[in-house]
C-alpha cells in the first residue's frame, strides 16, 4: 500500500473551527448551540524532549445541568478567564486562563472538580501537527497488486468468501441503514462509487480527496451497497496552515461529538502508530482517558454507538498503537477525582464497562491461496483486547481516479465497521455490546497467530462472518 504520511498528531482528527459569536452568552446557561473549539496558538504550547505537551493556558470543563457561564468563571477568580469555545449538548467550554505549568493546571482541574457545579475537567494535550509524537493512517506492507489502479471494480474478491459475503448479500436490509461513519484523511466526493454525507457543512467544505479515506469508506460501501456514509476529513482546518499548526486532544474529542451527534452510531478510525517510548505510552494513555470520559458523557446524553479501531500495523501489542487502544479496565474513565465528579461512585464498573463495549479492535487477517487457514498478519498488532480479525491484504477500493488494491487493518476495520451498522439495521434494539458480541460469537473461523512466543498466550482470533452475524441478528429480532 502507499506510504501514508506519518507525521499526523495522535490525537488530531479533523475540528471544524466555527468560531461563532460569543457575545451574550456569560449570562446564560450553556445553550443548544453548534460545538465551536477553541483556536490553539503555538506560543502557548509546551512540548517535552518528545515534542508532546500541553496548551498552557487552557482548561476544558464540564459543567452540571442549569450552571451558567458567569458561575463557572466565578469559580476561577484572579484568572483573568475567558470562554473561548463550546461544546453545548455535553454543557462543556473551553476556559482560558493565566498561564503555567502542567502541573499547575492539573491541580486548577482538580480543584475545580471539587466543587459540585463541575463535572469534568481537564487540560488540553498537545503536539505539533508536523513532527515528533504524532499519529499515522495505518498501512502494511503493500500486497502485490498495491500501486496498481484499476477502471473498475471488481465482481469478485478473495475476501468475499472469507466473510460470507456470497450468502450474506440476500440477507442485507433494503434501505434504512443504521449510519456507518468514517474519520480518515479526506474523500473524494465526486467518486463515482462513493455515496457521501457529512456531519456539517463546513466540515463539507473543508475536505479535500485523499486515497486513504476515499479506499475505506469505499470497503463500507462495497458492504452496505445504497447507504450514504457519514464521512470527515480529519487532517484539515479551516483557515489553518497544516505545516505550522497545533494539535490538540480537543480536536480529537470534537470530532468524536461531532460524528455522534449527526447521527453516526458505528465509527471507523483506521488509524494509529507505533508508541514505543515509556513516556510516549504516558502521554498517549492521558489522552485515552480523557476520549474515555466523554464516551461515557455521549453515553449519558443517550447515545449508542460503537468504535472501530484498525489494530495496527507495528507487530506489537495493542496498547501500542494508541487512541482508543489504550483504554483499558483499569485506565478507563480516569481517577478517583473524576469518578466522584462525573457521579460514579456507586455505578463505576458499570459505566466503565459501557465505554470498553463501545470500543472494537480489529487485526489483519491473510489467507496463502484460497482455501488455506487463515492467520494474522505478521505486522499486525496483536493481544487479548483485540476483538476479532477481518481480511485485509490486497483490499481493492475506491481511490480517487478509479480503484486501489491496500493492505492494512486500516483495510480490515471498515468490513467490522459495515459489518456492524448491518447488524445493528438488521436488529435496532441492540446496545453496543450486543452488537459486538454477536461479531465475535457468529465468528466460525479462528485466524491463527504464526508468531510464537506474542500475544500473552492468545494463539487466535475470530474471523469475521458477516453472514452468520446477520442471521444471529435476525433471529434475535424475530424473537422479541
Amino acid at each position: 500500500m502507499k506510504a501514508i504520511n506519518k507525521a499526523i498528531f495522535s490525537g488530531l482528527l479533523a475540528l471544524v473551527l466555527a468560531l461563532g459569536t460569543l457575545a451574550g452568552l456569560a449570562e446564560s446557561a450553556v445553550s443548544a448551540q453548534p460545538n465551536t473549539l477553541y483556536r490553539p496558538r503555538e506560543e502557548d504550547m509546551v512540548l517535552d524532549t518528545h515534542q508532546l505537551g500541553y496548551i498552557n493556558n487552557i482548561l476544558l470543563v464540564v459543567v452540571k445541568e442549569g450552571v451558567t457561564e458567569a458561575q463557572l468563571l466565578a469559580l476561577l477568580p484572579g484568572e483573568q478567564a475567558e470562554i473561548v469555545g463550546r461544546f453545548p449538548a455535553l454543557r462543556q467550554v473551553q476556559v482560558q486562563v493565566k498561564p503555567r505549568d502542567k502541573q499547575g493546571l492539573q491541580a486548577l482541574a482538580d480543584a475545580l472538580m471539587q466543587k459540585p457545579e463541575v463535572r469534568y475537567a481537564h487540560l488540553d494535550l498537545a503536539a505539533p501537527l508536523m513532527g515528533a509524537g504524532v499519529q499515522s493512517l495505518q498501512a502494511s506492507e503493500e500486497g502485490p497488486d498495491d500501486w496498481v489502479y484499476y477502471k473498475e471494480l471488481p465482481k469478485s474478491q478473495w475476501w468475499h468468501p472469507a466473510i460470507g459475503w456470497d450468502q450474506a448479500q440476500a440477507l442485507l436490509p433494503q434501505g434504512g441503514y443504521v449510519q456507518a461513519g468514517v474519520v480518515d484523511d479526506g474523500f473524494d466526493t465526486a467518486h463515482p462509487f462513493l455515496k457521501l454525507s457529512f456531519p456539517n457543512k463546513e466540515e463539507e467544505a473543508i475536505n479535500r480527496p485523499a486515497g486513504h479515506g476515499s479506499h475505506v469508506a469505499g470497503i463500507v460501501q462495497q458492504l452496505m451497497p445504497g447507504a450514504t456514509i457519514r464521512v470527515l476529513d480529519s487532517f484539515r482546518f479551516p483557515g489553518v496552515n497544516i505545516d505550522t499548526t497545533v494539535g490538540t486532544a480537543s480536536m480529537l474529542v470534537k470530532n468524536l461529538v461531532d460524528m455522534v451527534a449527526s447521527g453516526a452510531r458505528v465509527i471507523n478510525y483506521s488509524m494509529g502508530q507505533d508508541i514505543t517510548q515509556e513516556a510516549d505510552l504516558k502521554w498517549n494513555e492521558e489522552m485515552a482517558v480523557t476520549l474515555s470520559v466523554y464516551m461515557r458523557l455521549l453515553q449519558e446524553q443517550g447515545h449508542r454507538f460503537l468504535i472501530v479501531q484498525s489494530a495496527g500495523n507495528g507487530g506489537l501489542p495493542l496498547f501500542h498503537n494508541g487512541m482508543f487502544a489504550m483504554i483499558t479496565p483499569d485506565n478507563c474513565l480516569g481517577n478517583e477525582t473524576v469518578h466522584a465528579a462525573l457521579g460514579l461512585k456507586d455505578k463505576l464498573q458499570e459505566a466503565r464497562q459501557g465505554v470498553l463495549d463501545s470500543i472494537t479492535q480489529v487485526g489483519n487477517a491473510m489467507q496463502d491461496r484460497p482455501g488455506a487457514p487463515f492467520y494474522l498478519s505478521p505486522d499486525s498488532n496483536y493481544g487479548e483486547a483485540v476483538t476479532l480479525a477481518a481480511p485485509g491484504y490486497g483490499i481493492i477500493s475506491s481511490v480517487p481516479g478509479g480503484y486501489e488494491a491496500q493492505s492494512g487493518t486500516s483495510q480490515a476495520a471498515p468490513m467490522v465497521t459495515a459489518a456492524a451498522a448491518l447488524v445493528w439495521t438488521v436488529n435496532p434494539g441492540l446496545r453496543p455490546g450486543q452488537v459486538k458480541d454477536i461479531l465475535v460469537k457468529s465468528a466460525t473461523t479462528q485466524v491463527q497467530d504464526r508468531n510464537p512466543g506474542r500475544g500473552g498466550g492468545r494463539a487466535s482470533y475470530p474471523l469475521l462472518n458477516l453472514y452468520e452475524a446477520l442471521k444471529t441478528a435476525q433471529a434475535g429480532a424475530a424473537d422479541k
